[in-house]
């Protein structure tokens, strides 16, 4: 059974599972830093956000939104390109953060929506492994992060 979020355990990290009450958002901790946020939308869609990181943007830049002295950058590959073989992907974006002056581009975040799928705790880490695997280049399964020593 998951921890709700007003009688969660600490670590959070260490549930399997945490739902935000009443709306039925979920959080999965994978790779013991990275969260994976899946907030129901109506029709059986999710809007699923993921943590994941690249020191470097090596993508195209679809959008952008100035931020002061920074911007975020968002770009939308084509969703067979990281979920091959997933049905119900409808859209996916990569969210990059632009810092100026130095204009260094990093990667900090990758969305989907998905629809008419069941979502469980393994789907989940699946769609992880291919982000992780498109954005980073590892298979965080066989290349797991590593605690800071």
């Amino acid at each position: 059974m998951p921890a709700t979020r007003d009688v969660v355990e600490l670590p959070v990290a260490e549930q399997e599972e945490v739902v935000e009450q009443p709306l039925g958002v979920r959080e999965y901790w994978f790779e013991t830093f990275r969260r994976v946020v899946v907030v129901p939308e109506d029709n059986n869609c999710f809007l699923i956000s993921m943590d994941v990181y690249s020191r470097q943007w090596s993508f195209k830049v679809d959008e952008s939104l100035e931020l002061g002295i920074s911007r975020l950058l968002y770009y939308r590959p084509n969703p067979e390109a990281v979920f091959k073989d997933i049905r119900g992907v409808e859209w996916c974006e990569i969210v990059g953060l632009e810092i100026a002056p130095s204009k260094r581009r990093e990667v900090i975040s990758f969305r989907v929506r998905l629809c008419g799928v069941n979502l469980s705790r393994e789907f989940v880490w699946e769609l992880y492994r291919r982000v992780v695997s498109y954005v980073e280049g590892r298979d965080p399964a066989k290349q797991p992060l590593k605690m800071p020593e």
